[in-house]
């Protein structure tokens, strides 16, 4: 089951991969292409996760996100393909539509963005609703401090949360925490994943060291 996940997402990555590049190409000078990929080894999983972004135009982002998590002892595997256009409405909120297949199946999102950046400080709050076998709210946030330590190190402390809800609670929620030095390409450091599933009946945690790579 693992290898067939690991291929998708190669296949997956490849595809997103050319489709980006076409479209960088016909885009021109406006275009900007970004790959970022991230090792995760823990406790309990060995976690990967990348995203790869385009720069349409000036108002249009289109991002193609994948994410695997296997775990040692069960065999089971988390994984996420999401696919996502982001559309610039006025200053720092935009528009979002993503679709992808994640547990149990595949999902499409509609939800605005709201996104700050300040020196040494960002952060992207985002809710929508989630159509996967049923509706549910979904709201996202994530916070990124990164001070100067050198003109070469950077310190490195970001938290990811995920919520989503119907209207007889929380269906699936997830938060993820790093902290590290950043490097010039490289960030690596501390890891924390928890994750909750079916109203809470099942919860997971991992901890351990992780490495990502920007391009």
């Amino acid at each position: 089951m693992r290898a067939f996940f690991i291929k998708y997402i190669v296949q997956n990555t490849l595809i997103g991969f050319t489709i980006l590049q076409s479209i960088s190409a016909s885009a021109g000078g406006e275009s900007q292409l970004q790959f970022s990929q991230e090792n995760f080894v823990g406790n309990r999983s060995n976690n990967y996760q990348h995203i790869i972004g385009a720069k349409i135009s000036e108002k249009l982002w289109f991002s193609s996100f994948a994410y695997l998590d296997s775990d040692y002892s069960t065999k089971e595997n988390l994984y996420n393909i999401r696919n996502t256009i982001s559309y610039d409405l006025v200053k720092s909120w935009s528009s979002i539509l993503a679709f992808g297949f994640k547990n149990p199946g595949l999902y499409t999102t509609g939800s605005l963005q709201l996104g700050k950046k300040y020196n040494a400080f960002s952060y992207l709050l985002q809710t929508g609703a989630t159509y996967q076998k049923s509706w549910t709210s979904e709201s996202f946030a994530t916070a990124l401090y990164a001070p100067k330590i050198t003109n070469n190190l950077t310190a490195f402390f970001k938290a990811t949360l995920s919520l989503n809800m119907n209207s007889k609670g929380i269906t699936r929620a997830l938060q993820q925490f790093r902290a590290g030095i950043k490097n010039k390409q490289l960030v690596y450091g501390w890891a924390s994943n928890f994750d909750q599933f079916n109203y809470n009946k099942k919860t997971l945690t991992n901890h351990g060291l992780f490495l990502r790579i920007n391009y």
